[in-house]
Protein backbone atom coordinates (compact mmCIF):
# COMPACT_ATOMS: atom_id res chain seq x y z
CA UNK A 1 0.00 0.00 0.00
CA UNK A 2 2.83 2.81 1.00
CA UNK A 3 4.81 1.92 -2.35
CA UNK A 4 1.39 2.03 -4.31
CA UNK A 5 0.74 5.77 -2.56
CA UNK A 6 3.68 6.91 -3.07
CA UNK A 7 3.61 6.19 -6.99
CA UNK A 8 0.61 7.85 -6.99
CA UNK A 9 1.83 11.08 -5.39
CA UNK A 10 5.20 10.76 -7.64
CA UNK A 11 3.04 10.58 -10.63
CA UNK A 12 4.95 7.27 -12.16
CA UNK A 13 2.25 5.85 -14.07
CA UNK A 14 4.50 3.39 -16.02
CA UNK A 15 5.93 1.54 -12.40
CA UNK A 16 2.50 1.77 -11.11
CA UNK A 17 1.43 -0.52 -14.18
CA UNK A 18 4.03 -2.98 -13.90
CA UNK A 19 2.88 -3.58 -9.85
CA UNK A 20 -0.57 -3.91 -11.00
CA UNK A 21 -0.44 -5.90 -13.36
CA UNK A 22 1.55 -8.55 -11.24
CA UNK A 23 -1.17 -7.67 -7.99
CA UNK A 24 -4.98 -10.02 -7.95
CA UNK A 25 -7.85 -8.05 -8.54
CA UNK A 26 -9.44 -8.54 -5.47
CA UNK A 27 -5.96 -6.66 -3.59
CA UNK A 28 -6.11 -3.91 -5.72
CA UNK A 29 -9.68 -3.73 -4.94
CA UNK A 30 -8.60 -3.29 -0.87
CA UNK A 31 -6.68 -0.80 -1.63
CA UNK A 32 -9.24 1.45 -3.33
CA UNK A 33 -10.72 1.67 0.18
CA UNK A 34 -7.77 3.65 1.51
CA UNK A 35 -7.37 6.24 -0.55
CA UNK A 36 -9.28 9.75 -1.69
CA UNK A 37 -11.18 9.72 -4.70
CA UNK A 38 -8.73 11.44 -6.77
CA UNK A 39 -6.37 8.69 -6.33
CA UNK A 40 -9.10 6.03 -7.16
CA UNK A 41 -9.68 7.29 -10.02
CA UNK A 42 -6.08 7.89 -11.22
CA UNK A 43 -5.48 3.75 -9.76
CA UNK A 44 -8.49 2.59 -12.13
CA UNK A 45 -6.56 4.29 -14.81
CA UNK A 46 -3.17 2.16 -14.00
CA UNK A 47 -4.84 -0.97 -14.51
CA UNK A 48 -4.49 -2.39 -17.73
CA UNK A 49 -7.44 -2.87 -19.99
CA UNK A 50 -11.27 -2.41 -19.12
CA UNK A 51 -11.29 -6.12 -19.04
CA UNK A 52 -9.01 -6.26 -15.86
CA UNK A 53 -10.72 -3.10 -14.46
CA UNK A 54 -14.30 -4.28 -14.42
CA UNK A 55 -12.70 -7.51 -12.21
CA UNK A 56 -11.47 -4.71 -9.93
CA UNK A 57 -14.78 -3.00 -9.57
CA UNK A 58 -16.26 -6.42 -9.13
CA UNK A 59 -14.63 -6.86 -6.17
CA UNK A 60 -15.33 -3.73 -4.51
CA UNK A 61 -17.83 -3.27 -1.46
CA UNK A 62 -20.94 -2.35 -3.58
CA UNK A 63 -21.47 1.03 -2.29
CA UNK A 64 -17.64 2.35 -3.12
CA UNK A 65 -17.92 0.37 -6.41
CA UNK A 66 -21.47 2.74 -6.90
CA UNK A 67 -19.88 5.61 -6.04
CA UNK A 68 -16.73 4.72 -8.47
CA UNK A 69 -18.91 4.43 -11.64
CA UNK A 70 -21.03 6.88 -10.64
CA UNK A 71 -18.24 9.67 -11.03
CA UNK A 72 -17.73 8.14 -14.83
CA UNK A 73 -20.05 9.25 -18.10
CA UNK A 74 -22.79 6.48 -18.93
CA UNK A 75 -20.98 5.41 -21.61
CA UNK A 76 -17.72 4.67 -19.76
CA UNK A 77 -19.81 3.26 -16.89
CA UNK A 78 -21.70 1.04 -19.62
CA UNK A 79 -18.10 0.08 -20.42
CA UNK A 80 -17.01 -1.30 -17.51
CA UNK A 81 -20.01 -3.17 -16.29
CA UNK A 82 -20.75 -4.67 -19.84
CA UNK A 83 -17.52 -6.19 -19.08
CA UNK A 84 -18.67 -7.93 -15.84
CA UNK A 85 -20.14 -11.21 -14.90
CA UNK A 86 -24.24 -10.29 -15.36
CA UNK A 87 -24.48 -11.08 -11.31
CA UNK A 88 -22.09 -9.02 -10.44
CA UNK A 89 -23.50 -5.90 -13.10
CA UNK A 90 -26.74 -6.37 -11.63
CA UNK A 91 -25.73 -5.89 -7.81
CA UNK A 92 -23.45 -2.37 -8.99
CA UNK A 93 -26.39 -1.52 -10.74
CA UNK A 94 -28.08 -1.74 -7.51
CA UNK A 95 -26.19 0.04 -5.50
CA UNK A 96 -26.30 3.49 -8.15
CA UNK A 97 -28.40 5.83 -7.86
CA UNK A 98 -31.67 5.67 -10.13
CA UNK A 99 -30.69 8.99 -11.85
CA UNK A 100 -27.47 7.31 -12.72
CA UNK A 101 -28.26 3.84 -13.15
CA UNK A 102 -30.92 4.56 -16.05
CA UNK A 103 -28.61 6.23 -18.36
CA UNK A 104 -26.35 3.66 -18.17
CA UNK A 105 -28.87 0.49 -18.82
CA UNK A 106 -30.06 2.96 -21.80
CA UNK A 107 -26.46 2.37 -23.64
CA UNK A 108 -26.15 -1.34 -22.21
CA UNK A 109 -28.31 -2.42 -24.83
CA UNK A 110 -28.79 -6.83 -23.95
CA UNK A 111 -26.53 -6.82 -21.60
CA UNK A 112 -28.17 -4.02 -19.68
CA UNK A 113 -31.55 -6.36 -19.89
CA UNK A 114 -30.04 -8.98 -18.24
CA UNK A 115 -28.92 -7.10 -15.54
CA UNK A 116 -32.74 -5.77 -15.22
CA UNK A 117 -34.30 -9.26 -15.31
CA UNK A 118 -32.25 -10.46 -12.13
CA UNK A 119 -32.34 -6.32 -10.39
CA UNK A 120 -36.49 -7.50 -10.46
CA UNK A 121 -36.05 -10.04 -7.93
CA UNK A 122 -35.44 -9.01 -5.03
CA UNK A 123 -31.97 -7.93 -3.69
CA UNK A 124 -31.47 -10.85 -0.90
CA UNK A 125 -33.19 -13.52 -2.59
CA UNK A 126 -31.98 -16.88 -4.67
CA UNK A 127 -33.11 -14.21 -8.08
CA UNK A 128 -30.89 -11.72 -6.84
CA UNK A 129 -27.86 -13.36 -6.49
CA UNK A 130 -28.20 -15.90 -9.19
CA UNK A 131 -25.85 -16.18 -12.46
CA UNK A 132 -28.28 -16.46 -15.68
CA UNK A 133 -24.94 -18.12 -17.73
CA UNK A 134 -25.88 -21.92 -16.22
CA UNK A 135 -24.66 -24.91 -18.61
CA UNK A 136 -27.41 -27.09 -19.48
CA UNK A 137 -28.23 -29.23 -22.22
CA UNK A 138 -30.76 -31.68 -23.05
CA UNK A 139 -31.51 -35.27 -21.60
CA UNK A 140 -30.89 -36.79 -24.95
CA UNK A 141 -27.52 -35.28 -25.58
CA UNK A 142 -24.77 -38.12 -25.63
CA UNK A 143 -21.89 -37.62 -23.48
CA UNK A 144 -19.38 -36.83 -26.01
CA UNK A 145 -21.29 -34.10 -27.63
CA UNK A 146 -21.92 -32.38 -24.14
CA UNK A 147 -18.22 -32.67 -23.25
CA UNK A 148 -17.40 -30.72 -26.84
CA UNK A 149 -20.05 -28.47 -26.21
CA UNK A 150 -18.52 -27.66 -22.91
CA UNK A 151 -14.81 -27.26 -24.32
CA UNK A 152 -16.06 -24.79 -26.89
CA UNK A 153 -18.51 -22.40 -24.68
CA UNK A 154 -17.01 -19.26 -24.10
CA UNK A 155 -18.72 -17.89 -21.19
CA UNK A 156 -20.10 -20.83 -18.34
CA UNK A 157 -20.42 -19.77 -15.03
CA UNK A 158 -18.20 -22.07 -12.54
CA UNK A 159 -18.87 -25.11 -14.51
CA UNK A 160 -19.08 -27.54 -11.43
CA UNK A 161 -21.99 -29.13 -12.74
CA UNK A 162 -24.16 -30.03 -16.13
CA UNK A 163 -27.75 -28.80 -15.53
CA UNK A 164 -30.13 -31.36 -17.68
CA UNK A 165 -33.60 -30.07 -19.29
CA UNK A 166 -35.97 -31.48 -20.80
CA UNK A 167 -37.32 -30.52 -24.65
CA UNK A 168 -39.19 -27.30 -22.53
CA UNK A 169 -36.36 -26.35 -20.57
CA UNK A 170 -37.34 -28.05 -17.27
CA UNK A 171 -34.75 -28.80 -15.08
CA UNK A 172 -34.69 -33.16 -14.70
CA UNK A 173 -31.40 -33.87 -13.96
CA UNK A 174 -27.85 -32.83 -12.73
CA UNK A 175 -24.17 -34.13 -13.83
CA UNK A 176 -21.14 -33.42 -12.06
CA UNK A 177 -18.28 -33.05 -14.60
CA UNK A 178 -16.54 -36.01 -12.58
CA UNK A 179 -19.40 -38.02 -13.50
CA UNK A 180 -19.78 -36.79 -17.26
CA UNK A 181 -15.73 -37.34 -18.41
CA UNK A 182 -15.50 -40.97 -16.72
CA UNK A 183 -18.97 -42.12 -18.83
CA UNK A 184 -18.80 -43.68 -22.02
CA UNK A 185 -18.73 -41.32 -24.90
CA UNK A 186 -21.74 -42.90 -26.79
CA UNK A 187 -24.51 -43.17 -23.14
CA UNK A 188 -26.86 -40.10 -23.10
CA UNK A 189 -26.88 -37.91 -20.64
CA UNK A 190 -30.91 -39.28 -19.07
CA UNK A 191 -28.57 -42.35 -18.51
CA UNK A 192 -26.08 -40.85 -16.08
CA UNK A 193 -27.92 -37.73 -14.06
CA UNK A 194 -28.86 -37.66 -10.89
CA UNK A 195 -32.99 -37.22 -11.16
CA UNK A 196 -33.32 -36.16 -7.86
CA UNK A 197 -32.25 -32.31 -7.72
CA UNK A 198 -32.20 -29.74 -5.22
CA UNK A 199 -32.96 -26.63 -6.22
CA UNK A 200 -34.37 -23.35 -4.86
CA UNK A 201 -36.93 -20.74 -6.36
CA UNK A 202 -35.89 -17.31 -6.92
CA UNK A 203 -38.05 -15.90 -4.18
CA UNK A 204 -36.41 -17.95 -1.87
CA UNK A 205 -34.08 -15.92 0.99
CA UNK A 206 -30.41 -15.72 0.02
CA UNK A 207 -29.73 -17.20 3.81
CA UNK A 208 -31.67 -20.19 3.48
CA UNK A 209 -29.39 -21.03 -0.38
CA UNK A 210 -25.98 -20.68 2.10
CA UNK A 211 -27.65 -23.34 4.47
CA UNK A 212 -28.74 -25.67 1.41
CA UNK A 213 -25.03 -25.17 0.42
CA UNK A 214 -23.45 -25.71 3.66
CA UNK A 215 -25.87 -28.67 5.26
CA UNK A 216 -25.40 -30.37 1.68
CA UNK A 217 -22.10 -29.43 0.74
CA UNK A 218 -22.93 -28.44 -3.08
CA UNK A 219 -21.04 -25.84 -4.90
CA UNK A 220 -23.81 -24.49 -6.70
CA UNK A 221 -27.48 -24.52 -6.18
CA UNK A 222 -29.89 -24.23 -9.56
CA UNK A 223 -32.53 -21.70 -9.60
CA UNK A 224 -36.12 -22.83 -11.22
CA UNK A 225 -39.43 -21.03 -11.67
CA UNK A 226 -42.65 -22.41 -10.49
CA UNK A 227 -42.89 -24.98 -13.33
CA UNK A 228 -39.42 -26.08 -12.63
CA UNK A 229 -37.98 -24.22 -15.52
CA UNK A 230 -34.01 -23.87 -15.53
CA UNK A 231 -33.64 -19.97 -14.31
CA UNK A 232 -30.26 -20.03 -13.15
CA UNK A 233 -27.81 -20.58 -10.56
CA UNK A 234 -26.51 -19.85 -7.31
CA UNK A 235 -22.45 -20.58 -6.91
CA UNK A 236 -20.67 -21.14 -4.02
CA UNK A 237 -18.46 -17.91 -4.39
CA UNK A 238 -21.77 -16.41 -3.81
CA UNK A 239 -22.68 -18.35 -0.90
CA UNK A 240 -19.51 -17.19 1.01
CA UNK A 241 -20.51 -13.42 -0.26
CA UNK A 242 -23.95 -14.17 1.81
CA UNK A 243 -22.41 -16.05 4.79
CA UNK A 244 -20.06 -13.33 5.61
CA UNK A 245 -22.86 -10.64 5.31
CA UNK A 246 -25.69 -12.46 7.07
CA UNK A 247 -23.07 -13.41 10.09
CA UNK A 248 -21.94 -9.62 10.12
CA UNK A 249 -25.26 -8.56 9.98
CA UNK A 250 -26.83 -11.13 13.05
CA UNK A 251 -22.86 -10.11 15.12
CA UNK A 252 -24.01 -6.13 14.86
CA UNK A 253 -27.39 -6.67 15.68
CA UNK A 254 -26.13 -8.63 18.91
CA UNK A 255 -24.34 -5.59 20.12
CA UNK A 256 -27.13 -2.93 18.57
CA UNK A 257 -24.57 -1.68 16.22
CA UNK A 258 -26.97 -1.34 13.20
CA UNK A 259 -27.17 -4.02 10.47
CA UNK A 260 -24.01 -3.31 8.43
CA UNK A 261 -20.83 -1.89 8.81
CA UNK A 262 -20.61 2.09 7.99
CA UNK A 263 -17.88 3.44 6.49
CA UNK A 264 -15.03 4.37 8.38
CA UNK A 265 -14.99 8.19 7.23
CA UNK A 266 -18.97 8.89 8.48
CA UNK A 267 -19.07 8.87 12.05
CA UNK A 268 -22.30 11.09 12.78
CA UNK A 269 -24.32 7.98 10.18
CA UNK A 270 -22.34 5.16 12.58
CA UNK A 271 -24.05 7.12 16.09
CA UNK A 272 -27.25 7.72 14.40
CA UNK A 273 -27.20 3.76 13.46
CA UNK A 274 -26.51 3.10 17.08
CA UNK A 275 -28.74 5.62 18.89
CA UNK A 276 -31.64 3.69 19.43
CA UNK A 277 -30.37 0.75 20.74
CA UNK A 278 -28.52 2.52 23.52
CA UNK A 279 -31.52 3.91 24.68
CA UNK A 280 -32.53 0.39 26.17
CA UNK A 281 -28.77 1.04 28.87
CA UNK A 282 -29.86 4.75 29.64
CA UNK A 283 -33.34 3.58 30.56
CA UNK A 284 -31.93 0.76 32.50
CA UNK A 285 -29.63 2.69 34.20
CA UNK A 286 -31.78 5.75 34.96
CA UNK A 287 -34.40 2.83 36.91
CA UNK A 288 -31.24 1.65 38.78
CA UNK A 289 -31.12 5.30 40.08
CA UNK A 290 -34.46 5.31 41.03
CA UNK A 291 -33.66 1.64 43.03
CA UNK A 292 -30.43 3.31 44.68
CA UNK A 293 -32.41 6.49 45.52
CA UNK A 294 -34.85 4.20 47.57
CA UNK A 295 -31.84 3.22 49.83
CA UNK A 296 -30.93 7.05 50.57
CA UNK A 297 -29.23 5.88 54.27
CA UNK A 298 -27.16 3.65 52.35
CA UNK A 299 -26.00 6.49 49.89
CA UNK A 300 -24.10 9.39 51.17
CA UNK A 301 -24.43 11.46 48.39
CA UNK A 302 -27.49 10.48 46.91
CA UNK A 303 -27.81 11.92 43.80
CA UNK A 304 -24.13 11.10 42.35
CA UNK A 305 -24.12 7.37 43.91
CA UNK A 306 -27.78 7.13 42.04
CA UNK A 307 -26.15 7.13 38.86
CA UNK A 308 -23.21 5.31 38.86
CA UNK A 309 -24.84 2.07 36.90
CA UNK A 310 -26.27 4.61 34.18
CA UNK A 311 -22.75 5.70 33.68
CA UNK A 312 -21.09 2.96 33.64
CA UNK A 313 -23.64 0.82 31.51
CA UNK A 314 -23.79 3.51 28.85
CA UNK A 315 -19.94 3.03 28.40
CA UNK A 316 -19.65 -0.20 28.63
CA UNK A 317 -22.37 -0.62 25.63
CA UNK A 318 -20.69 2.24 23.62
CA UNK A 319 -16.86 0.18 24.12
CA UNK A 320 -18.79 -3.26 22.98
CA UNK A 321 -20.27 -1.88 20.18
CA UNK A 322 -16.97 -0.12 18.76
CA UNK A 323 -14.75 -3.34 19.76
CA UNK A 324 -17.66 -5.47 17.65
CA UNK A 325 -17.76 -3.12 14.21
CA UNK A 326 -13.38 -3.34 14.44
CA UNK A 327 -12.96 -6.66 15.52
CA UNK A 328 -15.47 -7.69 12.65
CA UNK A 329 -14.15 -5.40 10.13
CA UNK A 330 -10.91 -7.06 10.89
CA UNK A 331 -12.07 -10.77 10.25
CA UNK A 332 -13.65 -9.68 6.88
CA UNK A 333 -10.48 -7.75 5.62
CA UNK A 334 -12.65 -4.46 5.93
CA UNK A 335 -10.29 -2.70 7.89
CA UNK A 336 -6.83 -3.14 6.90
CA UNK A 337 -3.47 -1.85 7.87
CA UNK A 338 -3.98 1.41 6.36
CA UNK A 339 -7.51 2.35 7.83
CA UNK A 340 -6.86 0.81 10.88
CA UNK A 341 -6.03 4.75 12.33
CA UNK A 342 -8.87 5.88 10.61
CA UNK A 343 -11.13 3.66 12.34
CA UNK A 344 -10.18 4.31 15.55
CA UNK A 345 -10.49 7.70 15.10
CA UNK A 346 -13.92 7.66 13.66
CA UNK A 347 -14.76 5.54 16.99
CA UNK A 348 -13.91 8.71 19.10
CA UNK A 349 -16.38 10.64 17.00
CA UNK A 350 -19.33 8.22 17.12
CA UNK A 351 -17.92 7.83 20.86
CA UNK A 352 -18.15 12.02 21.49
CA UNK A 353 -21.94 12.29 19.61
CA UNK A 354 -23.46 9.65 21.49
CA UNK A 355 -22.16 10.78 24.82
CA UNK A 356 -23.16 14.09 24.02
CA UNK A 357 -26.58 12.96 23.63
CA UNK A 358 -27.53 10.75 26.08
CA UNK A 359 -25.21 12.79 28.80
CA UNK A 360 -28.04 15.73 28.36
CA UNK A 361 -30.91 13.30 27.97
CA UNK A 362 -29.44 11.17 31.52
CA UNK A 363 -28.64 14.81 32.96
CA UNK A 364 -32.01 16.28 32.42
CA UNK A 365 -33.83 12.93 33.72
CA UNK A 366 -31.23 13.95 37.12
CA UNK A 367 -32.36 17.48 36.98
CA UNK A 368 -35.91 16.40 37.09
CA UNK A 369 -36.32 13.74 39.79
CA UNK A 370 -33.01 14.33 41.76
CA UNK A 371 -33.16 18.18 41.94
CA UNK A 372 -33.74 19.70 45.76
CA UNK A 373 -34.17 23.38 46.90
CA UNK A 374 -30.38 23.33 48.67
CA UNK A 375 -28.63 21.46 45.40
CA UNK A 376 -26.69 23.09 42.84
CA UNK A 377 -28.52 22.05 39.60
CA UNK A 378 -26.29 23.56 37.66
CA UNK A 379 -22.96 21.50 38.50
CA UNK A 380 -25.08 18.43 39.05
CA UNK A 381 -26.52 17.93 35.55
CA UNK A 382 -22.65 19.10 34.40
CA UNK A 383 -21.32 16.36 35.88
CA UNK A 384 -23.27 14.18 34.47
CA UNK A 385 -23.03 15.56 30.80
CA UNK A 386 -19.51 15.96 30.94
CA UNK A 387 -18.90 12.37 32.56
CA UNK A 388 -20.95 10.38 30.46
CA UNK A 389 -19.62 12.01 27.27
CA UNK A 390 -15.96 11.77 28.27
CA UNK A 391 -16.57 7.92 29.51
CA UNK A 392 -18.36 7.13 26.20
CA UNK A 393 -15.61 8.73 24.11
CA UNK A 394 -12.60 6.50 25.98
CA UNK A 395 -14.80 3.98 25.97
CA UNK A 396 -15.09 3.86 21.72
CA UNK A 397 -11.69 4.62 21.68
CA UNK A 398 -10.61 2.00 23.70
CA UNK A 399 -13.02 -0.56 22.15
CA UNK A 400 -11.50 0.10 18.72
CA UNK A 401 -8.05 0.47 19.66
CA UNK A 402 -7.83 -2.85 21.92
CA UNK A 403 -8.70 -5.24 18.89
CA UNK A 404 -6.15 -3.21 16.82
CA UNK A 405 -3.51 -3.73 19.61
CA UNK A 406 -4.44 -7.33 19.70
CA UNK A 407 -4.06 -7.59 16.11
CA UNK A 408 -1.15 -6.34 15.79
CA UNK A 409 0.54 -8.91 18.62
CA UNK A 410 -0.90 -11.54 17.00
CA UNK A 411 -3.27 -12.36 19.45
CA UNK A 412 -6.98 -12.96 18.29
CA UNK A 413 -9.12 -10.12 18.90
CA UNK A 414 -12.40 -11.90 19.00
CA UNK A 415 -11.03 -14.02 22.05
CA UNK A 416 -9.15 -10.87 24.19
CA UNK A 417 -10.92 -8.03 23.03
CA UNK A 418 -14.38 -8.62 25.18
CA UNK A 419 -12.84 -9.41 28.89
CA UNK A 420 -10.25 -5.76 28.13
CA UNK A 421 -12.66 -3.81 26.68
CA UNK A 422 -15.10 -4.96 29.79
CA UNK A 423 -12.71 -4.23 32.19
CA UNK A 424 -10.97 -1.37 31.25
CA UNK A 425 -14.22 0.30 30.40
CA UNK A 426 -15.93 -0.09 33.71
CA UNK A 427 -12.65 0.98 35.20
CA UNK A 428 -11.98 4.22 32.88
CA UNK A 429 -15.99 4.98 33.72
CA UNK A 430 -16.11 5.07 37.29
CA UNK A 431 -12.91 6.29 37.13
CA UNK A 432 -13.77 9.59 35.10
CA UNK A 433 -17.33 10.04 37.02
CA UNK A 434 -15.55 10.15 40.06
CA UNK A 435 -13.52 12.33 39.49
CA UNK A 436 -15.75 15.10 37.60
CA UNK A 437 -17.90 14.57 40.88
CA UNK A 438 -14.64 15.64 43.01
CA UNK A 439 -13.79 18.51 40.90
CA UNK A 440 -17.08 19.97 40.41
CA UNK A 441 -19.34 18.97 43.52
Amino acid sequence: MATVERLLRRDAGRALEKILARTHPADIASLFERLEPPDRARLLDAVADDARRAEVIAHLERGLASELLGSFPPERAAQLLGRMDVDDRADVLGALPPEHSQPVLDRMGEKGEEAEGLLSYGESTAGGIMSPSVFALRRDTLVSEAIGTLQRADQVEMAFYLYVVNEFGHLVGVISLRQLVKSKATRRLEEIMIADVVSVRPDVDQEEVARIVSRYGFLAVPVVDESNRLLGVVTVDDVIDVIREEATEDILKLQGAGQELAPIDQPARAAWVRFPWLLATALGGCLAALVIAAFPKVTAILPIAAFIPVVMAVAGSVGTQAATIVVRGLQTGQLVRGALARAVVNQLGVGLLLGLVYGLLIGAFGLVRFHGPGDRPGRFVLVLVSSVCASTSLASTLGAALPVACARLNIDPAVATAPLVTTTVDLAAILIYFAVAHLLM
